[in-house]
């Protein structure tokens, strides 16, 4: 194959690139950290049987390192792990329906932010009760 690792693959150039999982730093939401480690897995084409432990891989070192021992599966490590910040379809409906524009705030910004909250809603009500 020429790149001398006896794989039979192809050139390394040949093979899609794999993006490594970020660990989470706390320093955005778990929220938007899931969304970024799912876009990875499935960018890297990861079996979701997989995807547990790699989102156990990337909490170590974390506060959050134990809230998905003993889940048997990612969506219910997901589901732990957001239930433990308080993130809900509930309570993200609750604050999409109390939204109004800021004085700083250009009619464009606002539209923006209010369909932000809208995609977080339907993004938490979508996902499995179980």
């Amino acid at each position: 194959d020429g790149d001398g690792d006896g794989d039979g693959e192809g050139t390394r150039r040949d093979r899609p690139m794999s993006i490594k999982v970020p660990k989470y730093d706390g320093k955005q939401s778990i929220e938007a950290y899931l969304e970024l480690f799912e876009d990875v897995v499935g960018q890297n084409r990861y079996a979701e049987v997989d995807w547990l432990i790699r989102l156990r891989v990337a909490l170590v070192g974390t506060r959050l390192e134990r809230g998905c021992y003993g889940c048997s599966s990612y969506q219910a490590a997901k589901k732990e792990l957001l239930t433990a910040f308080g993130t809900t379809a509930e309570k993200a409906w609750r604050q999409l329906m109390t939204l109004a524009q800021k004085d700083e705030e250009t009619f464009y910004q606002f539209v923006t932010r209010t369909g932000r909250a809208v995609d977080r809603w339907a993004r938490l009500a979508r996902e499995p009760s179980g």
